[in-house]
């Protein structure tokens, strides 16, 4: 079944991050890949999806990401995960800080008939991480 296929193929994505294997990750990614998310200097491409993934993987060296929920219906998946990490270089232009961060986000894409990745929307909090990389106060809203 389509969908029993692509909650896999969404889970194999979380584990090639978590492997940090940028080639892994690229293969789950359709060659016309459409990455919603990440910041806009990098492009919505693969190619802008795939250089982010690298910054990550270099800023936050024990970076993990644990499914939480993982729902698939046809060509889409909706998935929660937590996300964990030590800031050990720069990201997003915030000098490494040596502080661990836990955030909580979540992936919806849709696949291709091969099972790859064609469109991804990823949610973060990015408030929440600047907080906890103490860029921001706690307070920051009230």
């Amino acid at each position: 079944m389509r969908a029993d296929r692509n909650r896999l193929a969404m889970l194999r994505f979380y584990d090639a991050i978590n492997a940090h294997d940028l080639e892994a990750v690229a293969d789950c990614l359709a060659a016309d890949s459409i990455a919603h998310g990440i910041p806009a200097r990098l492009g919505p491409t693969r190619e802008g999806y795939l250089q982010f993934v690298q910054t990550a993987f270099e800023a936050f060296p024990d970076l993990r990401y644990e499914a939480l929920d993982v729902i698939a219906d046809r060509a889409w998946v909706a998935a929660r995960y937590r996300n964990t990490g030590t800031h050990e270089a720069a990201f997003m232009g915030v000098p490494a800080t040596g502080r661990p961060v836990r955030l909580s986000g979540g992936d919806f894409c849709r696949f291709d008939d091969d099972g790859r990745i064609v469109a991804h929307w990823a949610y973060t909090d990015n408030l929440e991480l600047l907080q906890q990389l103490g860029v921001l106060a706690e307070d920051t809203l009230g």
